[in-house]
């Protein structure tokens, strides 16, 4: 999929977020790292056994998964002029809407049962502002960019992470990630967590036809 290269303002936004998204990273691992004996005295005492590792557990999220796939696709717009398969940006937005939805609907209402510490300033650049410039870039693009099948796409890149990236780190260490993961919630509520995972994907979707077509 060739891009609209005659638009300065893509090739800007791309630079904002690939920008964007280090300097937060970076924000977010200094921060765990200062406040890691709270981690240690979280009352599964699962976070100990990280060590000085504790901040690279962050590279296992959903979240990081979402914005990493987002950063990657930025740089090669910024090296390439364009998107590196017709698949891959609606896969992106949709996988940052997840993040940024799922995270304010499904996993923040539990965040205080979690007891682990907060920064709320660091949840909220973490879980939006890449969504946000994301759909500048959609709603730049002079053709359209979305199609039905795509779709497709993004729910095997959501099962990629649960199957390939949660469930190894999960049976490795025991570290669940997610206060909705935990253990001893009854599977059933897991699997719904997932389906509405799902649905929140296929809303992205249709919002972003919506962008799409400046409607």
């Amino acid at each position: 999929m060739d891009s609209d290269i005659s638009n300065p303002y893509l090739l800007g936004i791309n630079y904002i977020i690939c920008f964007y998204f280090i300097i937060q990273r970076i924000i977010v691992f200094n921060w765990i790292w200062k406040n890691k004996e709270k981690y240690d005295n979280h009352e599964d005492k699962l976070y100990q056994k990280f060590g000085i590792f504790l901040p690279f557990r962050l590279l296992f999220t959903y979240t990081n998964y979402g914005n990493t796939l987002c950063f990657f696709n930025s740089l090669y717009f910024i090296l390439y002029n364009q998107q590196p398969f017709s698949f891959v940006f609606p896969v992106v937005w949709t996988l940052v809407f997840s993040v940024t939805a799922g995270y304010w609907v499904l996993v923040y209402p539990f965040k205080n049962h979690s007891l682990l510490p907060i920064n709320m300033n660091l949840e909220i650049s973490g879980h939006g502002p890449l969504l946000i410039l994301n759909s500048l870039s959609l709603y730049l693009y002079q053709y359209p960019v979305f199609e039905l099948h795509h779709i497709l796409y993004t729910i095997y890149f959501n099962l990629f992470w649960l199957l390939c990236i949660w469930m190894p780190w999960y049976f490795l260490t025991g570290d669940y990630i997610y206060f909705v993961f935990k253990p001893n919630f009854p599977v059933f509520f897991k699997i719904n967590i997932v389906i509405k995972m799902c649905l929140l994907s296929l809303m992205g979707f249709m919002i972003a036809h919506l962008i799409e077509f400046k409607v």
